[in-house]
């Protein structure tokens, strides 16, 4: 198992296959204890707003939302629309530790976060998904 002490400890890689690999081969817990202690990094400034969910938080935890977001695989989605002012939505597209796909409806200011909707992902947003993350590899 490797294990990476900090974000200089992280090697140069010669092709993108080479990078797919060693994230693919690394431990995620251990990927996301370490954002956690890095001062700067955006793990540590991201902070969800859980106040008045539109979701069951018993069927998605919070950390499973939070997962997500820290995967380092997941998809970003912005609004193709110019309305990217207070009312802007988001999606993401992601997997938790325990490889559960989940898609999230969100807001952001840049630094709060908060989810409108979280939910298990359906077939064809699977499908999209590990289309879009094998397209790098």
């Amino acid at each position: 198992m490797k294990t990476i002490e900090k974000w200089e400890d992280i090697p140069e890689f010669d092709s993108d296959k080479e990078e797919a690999e060693f994230w693919t081969d690394l431990d995620r817990d251990i990927l996301f204890k370490q954002e956690r202690q890095n001062a700067g990094h955006p793990a540590l400034t991201m902070e969800f707003d859980w106040i008045d969910c539109h979701f069951d938080l018993k069927k998605v935890t919070p950390k499973e939302v939070e997962e997500v977001f820290e995967d380092p695989f997941s998809i970003r989605l912005f609004p193709e629309n110019d309305n990217t002012g207070t009312d802007a939505r988001y999606f993401a597209l992601g997997k938790t530790i325990n490889n559960r796909p989940l898609f999230s409806a969100f807001w952001t200011d840049g630094k709060r976060y908060r989810v409108i909707l979280c939910r298990e992902m359906n077939d064809d947003e699977l499908t999209f998904y590990e289309r879009k993350n094998a397209e790098w590899v």
